[in-house]
């Protein structure tokens, strides 16, 4: 429940003229939930070349992703019979990300079939979030990141 604290973070940073600034704010849209503020944004960097195409890129992946993850899980949710479940399911965890711990408990309904084989994919939830976390800690910008050496600590 902090979207307007987020809303600010991005526009101060998507205000800036320097590239890693923007870079930032871009990358906090892509980690946060479909909104029209967001879509505009994204949007706007959609032709960029370089660090911020790159990034666009990234972020507008990792956004939508999230978006097709709700989808299918209300799917999941709203599924009568065992074969539809299992379809919304594969989509489900082929997108899914962690941000999937936040958000579930608003779309969850006791009475589905999700209720029943919710702990069959929780596994593949966990290996599917540490691969992920893996791939990430070598990105920057959804770039390669630089070698510790390049990289002053402050």
């Amino acid at each position: 429940n902090k979207q307007e604290l987020l809303k600010e973070y991005i526009a101060s940073k998507t205000s800036r003229i320097e590239p890693s600034e923007v870079a930032r704010g871009l990358m906090v849209v892509g980690f946060s939930d479909q909104s029209l503020f967001n879509d505009k944004l994204l949007e706007k960097y959609k032709d960029e070349k370089g660090l911020l195409g790159n990034t666009y890129k990234v972020a507008s992946y990792a956004y939508y992703r999230n978006s097709w993850s709700k989808h299918w899980y209300k799917l999941m949710n709203n599924s009568q019979n065992l074969e539809d479940y299992w379809c919304y399911n594969q989509l489900f965890l082929k997108v899914v990300d962690q941000r999937f711990d936040v958000w579930k408990s608003e779309l969850f309904e006791g009475n589905s079939l999700n209720s029943l084989f919710e702990h069959s994919f929780k596994d593949k939830l966990t290996r599917r979030y540490n691969r992920w976390n893996s791939h990430r800690e070598k990105k920057l910008f959804g770039l390669d990141a630089p070698k510790p050496i390049f990289i002053h600590k402050l």
